[in-house]
């Protein structure tokens, strides 16, 4: 399975409500957004009842491109990570960022990996790894 592989996007789509996505990320494409995924009432009510079972995996052109840019080593890493969260997005060191819906943060070393969630068809869309340093907190 290729972690890096992202489907096509639909370009003839509707557009999404305002304020779905910030300008910082490209929206999820159709093709994500309709994958039939079969899932139980029960488990849609609360994250840590969804997270049993897998998810579908969807990464972004961008994170594709960075990842290949980065030290093989570190990309490595990464790449496990975020194999690790078609089992369970809501495991290692996430936090949910703020003002968004569903989106969340991986921390990974000193990487982060924001990824937005869709928990009713199961899908966990990675839109963003970012290296953080010491001048990234500098004001």
């Amino acid at each position: 399975m290729n972690l890096c592989s992202s489907p096509r996007r639909n370009t003839k789509s509707s557009s999404p409500p305002s304020g779905w996505w910030n300008l910082h990320r490209h929206p999820p494409s159709a093709e994500i957004l309709r994958a039939e995924e079969r899932i139980t009432p029960a488990a849609n009510s609360l994250p840590s009842m969804s997270s049993s079972g897998t998810w579908v995996l969807h990464v972004d052109p961008v994170v594709d491109k960075f990842l290949r840019l980065i030290p093989r080593r570190d990309a490595e890493r990464l790449l496990v990570a975020m194999a690790q969260l078609l089992t369970d997005p809501f495991g290692g060191d996430i936090q949910k960022m703020k003002g968004e819906r569903n989106v969340w943060r991986k921390r990974i070393g000193s990487y982060r990996v924001r990824y937005e969630l869709f928990p009713t068809k199961r899908i966990v869309h990675v839109f963003r790894v970012e290296r953080r340093t010491s001048t990234t907190y500098a004001r």
